[in-house]
Order: C-alpha cells, then sequence, then structure tokens
C-alpha cells in the first residue's frame, strides 16, 4: 500500500532511493524467517494463540512505521510489521490443509489466492488514491485499523481447526522435522515451484515503482491502475482454475500453467530488454505472468502439503520462507544488477531475474513428476 509514496516517504525522511527500496527487502527477509517460527508454534499450540500474537504484533508495528521520523526507525517497523504480518501466511495454509483432502485444498488454494493475491496488487491502487486526500503516514495508520479488525475477524469467525497430536519445540526436534519435511520429494519440489513463481511476483513488486514511475514516468495514482489490471487477472485465473479442478488433477493444471508461466517469463525478459511495446508492452508481459501465477502456485501449494498432516504448520512455514527468502534474493540480484552497470537500467535487470525464475519454476515442476530413484542396498 505504501509504494506509491516512496519518493514522497524518502524526501520527509532524507532517504535515498535506496535506502528506501531496502524497506521491502527488510520486509522480505521479515516474511522469510519469521514463517519459520509460526510453523513449529502452531503445530505446538494450534492455529489460533499464534495468530493473535503475530496480528498484535503487525498492528502494533504499523503504528510505529507511522511515526517513523527517520529510515531506520522504518527499517525496524517493517522488520516487526513482517514478522507479525508471516503469521497469517503460514496459519491460512495449515488451516486449508488441516481441513481438505488434496482435491478440495487446491479449490480452496485458489479462493485464498484471491485475497494472498490480490493483496499486493490491489494495495498500490488504494494507497495512491490515499495519498490525495492524506500524508503517507495515514497510510500505516490503515494497516494498524486493519490488523484490529483481523484480530476481531478471527475471534468471530475462525475455530481452532488443528486437532491431530500436537508436536514438541525443542529445537532438535525442530530441525528434524524440516528435514525430514524437506526430504518428501513431493514436498520439495511442489514447495519449489509455488516458490520460484511466487518470487517472480514479488521481484515485479519490488521493481515496479522503479520501471512504473521511474523510468516511464506513471504517476502514482495511476501507478496503482497498473496492479489493479493484474488483480483482475488473478480473479479470473482463480475463479476458472477452481472450475477446471472439478475435472482436472491439479498436477494435469501444473503442467500446463508452468508451461505457460515460462512463455510470460520469456516475454517478460523479450519486452524489458527490447523496449518491444514501451510501457504497454511490459505492463501486458507482466499481466500475463501475473494471471498464470494464480494457476500454478494454487496447485503447487495443495501438492505440497498433501502429505504432511500434523506437520502442516512447518511445512506452510518452510514454503513460504522459501517463496519469500527467494524473492529477497531475486529483488537484491535485480538491484545489484543496475547497482554495478551490468545492465543499463532496472527494468532489463527485472526482465532478466524474471526469466530465470520462471524457468525455474518449470524445471522444479518437471523434477516433481519424476520417479524417485532408488539406491541399491548394500550389506557388509
Amino acid at each position: 500500500m505504501y509504494l506509491p509514496a516512496l519518493a514522497t516517504i524518502g524526501r520527509d525522511l532524507g532517504a535515498d532511493s535506496a535506502a528506501m527500496q531496502t524497506t521491502l527487502s527488510v520486509f522480505f527477509i521479515g516474511l522469510s524467517i519469521g514463517q519459520l517460527l509460526y510453523g513449529p508454534l502452531s503445530d505446538r499450540f494450534g492455529r489460533l494463540a499464534p495468530l493473535y500474537a503475530g496480528l498484535a504484533l503487525y498492528t502494533a508495528a504499523s503504528v510505529f512505521c507511522g511515526v517513523a521520523t527517520s529510515v531506520h526507525m522504518l527499517w525496524a517497523g517493517r522488520l516487526a510489521q513482517a514478522l507479525g504480518a508471516c503469521a497469517g501466511l503460514v496459519i491460512s495454509r495449515a488451516a486449508v490443509r488441516d481441513l481438505f483432502d488434496v482435491m478440495q485444498a487446491a479449490r480452496v488454494f485458489s479462493r485464498l489466492m484471491l485475497v494472498m493475491g490480490l493483496a499486493p496488487v490491489l494495495a498500490p491502487l488504494i494507497g495512491g488514491q490515499m495519498l490525495l486526500v492524506a500524508s503517507w503516514r495515514m497510510i500505516f495508520w490503515t494497516l494498524a485499523a486493519f490488523g484490529i479488525a483481523s484480530m476481531i475477524a478471527v475471534r468471530v469467525v475462525l475455530p481452532e481447526t488443528h486437532r491431530g497430536p500436537r508436536t514438541t519445540l525443542h529445537p532438535v526436534a525442530v530441525f528434524g522435522g524440516f528435514v525430514a519435511i524437506l526430504r518428501d520429494r513431493s514436498f520439495l519440489w511442489h514447495a519449489l515451484t509455488a516458490a520460484l513463481a511466487t518470487a517472480a511476483l514479488l521481484t515485479y513488486i519490488v521493481a515496479s515503482p522503479a520501471v512504473l514511475m521511474e523510468h516511464y514516468g506513471v504517476s502514482p495514482q495511476h501507478f496503482g491502475l497498473f496492479f489493479g489490471a493484474n488483480a483482475i487477472g488473478l480473479i479470473a485465473a482463480a475463479q476458472v482454475n477452481a472450475h477446471w479442478l472439478r475435472r482436472h488433477t491439479p498436477q494435469q493444471i501444473l503442467r500446463i500453467s508452468t508451461a505457460v508461466l515460462l512463455a510470460a517469463g520469456v516475454a517478460v525478459a523479450i519486452t524489458a530488454t527490447t523496449g518491444i511495446g514501451g510501457l504497454y508492452g511490459i505492463a501486458s508481459a507482466w499481466f500475463w505472468q501475473l494471471t498464470t501465477l494464480g494457476f500454478v502456485s494454487a496447485n503447487a501449494s495443495a501438492g505440497a502439503l498433501r502429505e504432511q498432516g500434523a506437520r502442516a504448520g512447518s511445512a506452510s512455514a518452510l514454503m513460504g520462507a522459501l517463496q519469500f527468502g527467494l524473492g529477497a534474493v531475486s529483488g537484491a540480484v535485480c538491484a545489484m544488477l543496475t547497482a554495478l552497470h551490468w545492465v543499463p537500467s532496472p527494468l532489463h535487470a527485472t526482465g532478466l531475474v524474471t526469466l530465470a525464475l520462471t524457468a525455474a519454476a518449470f524445471a522444479a515442476h518437471r523434477a516433481s513428476t519424476l520417479p524417485a530413484v532408488v539406491l541399491p542396498q548394500t550389506s557388509v
């Protein structure tokens, strides 16, 4: 929601564009690390208690960001905001796994994608319009109010969904649980497919202010309209995916959608590096890419969590940590390519990184379909 205000916040806090870009990277790092905490906590104490704690931290951190007087305060606030926000990411996925089998879960993840996918693409549209009538600080106070509303909604609507055996929080057991989950080939390859595809979305989110507003001169208010157009694509994809799951398996849909995602990544790279189509060329390629994400993410997430049972919280945490960890790395790579002048502009860097991520997502899904290699047993 604060993306359209990055330049304004930088002027008010005396920070350059690199320092403001760091507020995004810090947030992604917090989302990646924090999920590894909430996963085991939700498997041990149930889903609700960690969720309340995370929402409370998110609300307090949003207020702190709203009163920040330096970019360093904003960095700290954004990190705390992420450490609270990631509770919702982990626990929503785990609750779906608690309640539904793999076919039902894929359909529910399509609905969940409407929230998880629409939030980051609609928020800049809302934030840009808010800047017309209020200060950038109002954006963070609005997020604090949203945190309070979320806690009320959880209290009124959401029951405890984790009714299976509770795991231990002993560090050795927690680490061993993560290792066991990663050794599950189905989880690993499906989680990587979802994480790489989502990292391509996060690359777009991180790079879009520089590309759209600085490179192409889009205004803060019109900046949000491009995100709104992508939201329409995500809505359509989620609805179509839920309908297709009545006749096709998640694997069948993934096989096609990962190939289409790779084609979209090629289109982004071509339009970004050649300038073909200008602003609307790159915007159209991004629309194609983000719409396809609506098919890939839901089905890959269902496949990753299919066999996790009582460890659904930890598995969801690992999947989320991969997503935002890769997102943070991809954003840093874009910045490095531009800072070292290895590419002419942030637009070129974004195109190349997007192509690499979508190609890797395609390869990860193909690896998930290969038969496991069974090594021969030997005796001494």
